[in-house]
């Protein structure tokens, strides 16, 4: 009688999900993990998601990787959008590059980071976009300082937050 994996590791298929996502490994591909509907993921996940982000953050933190204001992003390029039928949107394909995302730069510090970071990429025909945190629906620009200050707010208590780099002619 076969065992699944993850009954062979001892770790349900939720948590493993979750411990994925919340990491910021994702499928190994470059593109972040796509995970259930924003409400059936707090109903599987509920209170231990919370609590699951905020141990992350606290030993990123002890280990001097992250302060306080500042985020983990995932940058995404080159890759591509698809909807579902309930509106759901995920992202395959290009790279991945990590970065931390300070809440006192300015909206010119953080292109110029994106830049450095993405090879001195010509960020002035790039758009940047991320989801608010438990909504995969609608992508959220970061055009100015104050777009900046709110994403960094809003994924204040997440582990990671996705940051979309979109060429302004693939700007939705």
């Amino acid at each position: 009688m076969a065992r699944s994996a993850h009954a062979a590791a001892g770790t349900s298929p939720a948590v493993l999900l979750r411990s994925r996502a919340d990491t910021g490994l994702g499928t190994g591909l470059g593109a972040p993990p796509r995970l259930p509907s924003p409400t059936l993921r707090s109903s599987i996940l509920g209170r231990k998601s919370l609590a699951l982000d905020l141990q992350i953050r606290r030993r990123l933190r002890k280990k001097k990787l992250m302060g306080k204001g500042e985020i983990v992003a995932v940058l995404q390029i080159g890759g591509e959008f698809t909807t579902d039928a309930e509106g759901h949107m995920s992202y395959s394909g290009g790279e991945a590059h990590a970065m931390l995302v300070k809440s006192d730069w300015t909206f010119s510090a953080f292109k110029q980071e994106i830049s450095s970071t993405l090879n001195n990429l010509k960020v002035d025909q790039f758009a940047f976009k991320y989801f608010l945190p438990k909504n995969d629906k609608t992508l959220i620009s970061i055009s100015n300082d104050k777009d900046l200050r709110r994403m960094v707010e809003f994924h204040a208590e997440s582990a990671t937050t996705y940051i979309y780099v979109m060429k302004k002619v693939d700007n939705r």
